[in-house]
């Protein structure tokens, strides 16, 4: 990928995504990191659609630490370990 192929990019990680869940745990705490929280909420939720169900993983990420705090993010993963 070159510097501007900003679609082509996107493809290939969404291909990523597809193939291996989890990606979207490790995308959600880089846009944390940068102070996106809409995007590292809605990131999370299309994960967990998608079949990533580690969430241990999700509240013991260092990079997510902040997101504790947040009800979106605790009902997300709430739900989810209750409904086990």
């Amino acid at each position: 990928i070159r510097i501007g192929e900003t679609e082509r990019g996107r493809g290939i990680a969404d291909k990523a995504f597809k193939s291996n869940p989890s990606r979207h745990l490790e995308y959600a705490a880089i846009l944390n990191l940068q102070g996106k929280r809409e995007d590292v909420l809605r990131r999370l939720e299309t994960g967990v659609q998608e079949g990533f169900r580690d969430y241990v993983a999700m509240i013991i990420h260092p990079d997510l630490h902040d997101l504790y705090s947040d009800p979106r993010f605790r009902s997300l993963v709430e739900s989810k370990v209750s409904a086990r």
